[in-house]
């Protein structure tokens, strides 16, 4: 019977430039638990290779870390100019090769860090990008578009040439050294590319593994902080297909804020979530910044020894913990990459995962809208949550409603479906959810059920704190199982011959985050099965 295998854990290291602590600090962290170490902060790989010294002390760093038992993760550099400029790329592609050529052969290295934190070029001005988007720009003016809609075009095609560049440098790197490992460390901002010009989903494609580091989060708490770390990692697992590598300690470390250790123990835990491989932690106390980066600052083991103490004990429980495989749930939340692209709050993304895990104690897992729209049948998931989800392209709705027909359901709200992906009003909403006409309700209001639900008591009511939709013609089969206080539809289900559609007129995981009685958390509960679904639309 073959063992389960367990997590791995890794740190970063920064003293370059102290090569007499190399082999202490290397023994120090095999000790505390660590198998592998990130070197990306501390030095500039592109000026090491200008001079045989520089690159020897590399190689000898590498090395260090190997003799003491562990391997290496090498940052090459994030590119310096637009990478789709003809020079710019030739220059990159050249400059991968002569790093895995260099190194490559190096005992000890496992993978080389082809980005830290990309942006797929979002940080280069308009003018910039106009020399090489002539060709696309031709094509969207010939399409009937809105001004928005025109803008997601141009957004969405930039993604996808980022996506295709990265696999260029992976097969790059493969040509020289096929056993060397590629990566890359994702943000928040990557996985939510409401700002950056980076698909995930595509670019990690081309990659072995993925390293994701949330960074510094715009939460509110450190339940918060928890909560999104726990759905990167579920987020991340779903959709890359790959092995992913959580950082935990960066969420804030680089604010005034000092993370617990009871909040640090909470963070690692919520790393380690199903599809997850290995756990990370930073080890550096940045002291001063200056635009950003850091200017300054020590090891953990120096400024903070109770801390550093702490991680090393967590480390050593992670290296014992068996790895929970990321199998596919029958439970997933749509990531809808033309909704973030048309800038969705980020938080309106990650709160429905954290609230409907809470609510009903499953795994909820993730399936991306080009996913759908690329042919993927949604095998094994029973129901797909899809707020927020308000642009959606014609592709989607199609397999949407297939697979709704072939037994699947579909638990909808708010805004979802209102725009296509010319940013028009599009017809979705009548083909999903079979509603025809629909109003705004102004005032605050409840949501009565009319209906019995378990594990609510009789006559419960729910508030709803943001968007109040009232539809107020809808498809004749279309069953009513919530009402507003006038009478009005609020809650209502759509058959789709073996499966359906559930439509909720306000935003159930915003307003379950806020509610004080738990009627919302026992609604969502509820709704998460089937059988309760399927009684309610033949009742």
């Amino acid at each position: 019977m073959f063992a389960k295998s367990r997590l791995q854990a890794f740190t970063y290291y920064n003293e370059f430039d102290r090569a007499d602590r190399w082999r202490d600090d290397f023994a120090e962290l095999k000790a505390g638990g660590f198998q592998f170490v990130v070197f990306r902060d501390g030095f500039d790989l592109r000026n090491q290779l200008a001079s045989e010294d520089q690159t020897d002390r590399v190689k000898e760093m590498i090395g260090a870390a190997a003799d003491a038992g562990i391997r290496s993760i090498l940052h090459i550099g994030n590119p310096k100019a637009l990478y789709l400029l003809p020079d710019s790329r030739a220059w990159r592609l050249d400059y991968v090769r002569r790093v895995s050529e260099v190194f490559g052969s190096c005992k000890g290295l496992y993978a080389l860090q082809l980005e830290d934190a990309p942006t797929g070029g979002s940080e280069y001005p308009e003018d910039r990008w106009q020399q090489v988007m002539e060709s696309v720009e031709g094509r969207l003016l010939t399409m009937e578009m809105t001004e928005d809609g025109y803008r997601h075009g141009r957004r969405i095609w930039q993604m996808e040439q980022y996506a295709l560049f990265t696999a260029e440098v992976a097969r790059a790197v493969k040509k020289v050294k096929s056993n060397l490992k590629t990566t890359m460390a994702f943000h928040l901002d990557a996985l939510l590319p409401a700002e950056t010009l980076v698909h995930f989903q595509h670019t990690a494609r081309a990659l072995d593994f993925v390293i994701i580091d949330p960074g510094s989060p715009p939460a509110q708490s450190a339940t918060d902080t928890g909560r999104l770390i726990r759905w990167a990692a579920r987020a991340a697992g779903s959709l890359a297909e790959k092995d992913v590598w959580m950082v935990v300690g960066s969420q804030m470390m680089r604010g005034r804020y000092q993370a617990t250790l009871r909040e640090l123990r909470e963070w690692t835990a919520a790393a380690c979530a199903p599809g997850v491989s290995a756990v990370g932690w930073h080890n550096w106390d940045d002291t001063a910044w200056w635009e950003g980066r850091a200017i300054r600052g020590r090891s953990l083991s120096e400024s903070n020894p109770e801390l550093w103490a702490a991680i090393s004990t967590l480390c050593r429980s992670v290296t014992e913990t068996e790895r929970a495989n990321g199998s596919s749930s029958e439970y997933r939340c749509l990531l809808s990459y033309d909704s973030v692209a048309s800038r969705v709050p980020a938080l309106d993304v990650w709160t429905p995962h954290g609230i409907l895990e809470e609510s009903t104690g499953q795994e909820i897992g993730y399936a991306s809208d080009h996913q759908v729209s690329d042919g993927d049948k949604l095998s094994g998931c029973e129901l797909l949550c899809c707020t927020p989800c308000p642009t959606v392209k014609e592709a989607v709705v199609e397999r949407l409603i297939r697979y709704m027909r072939a037994g699947g359901w579909i638990v909808g709200s708010a805004d979802d479906f209102r725009l296509d992906e010319g940013m028009r009003l599009g017809d979705a909403r009548a083909r999903v959810f079979g509603i025809q006409v629909e109003s705004v309700l102004n005032d605050p209001d409840r949501i009565l059920l009319t209906a019995g639900w378990p594990d609510l008591p009789e006559g419960a009511a729910l508030d709803a704190h943001q968007w109040r939709v009232r539809p107020a013609e809808i498809d004749d089969d279309v069953r009513v199982i919530g009402r507003w206080g006038d009478g009005s539809p609020a809650v209502i289900l759509k058959p789709h011959k073996d499966g359906g559609a559930l439509y909720i007129g306000t935003d159930p995981y915003r307003s379950a985050d806020r509610d004080r009685n738990g009627h919302w958390r026992g609604f969502l509960k509820a709704v998460l099965d089937r059988e309760v679904l399927r009684r309610l639309s033949k009742a």
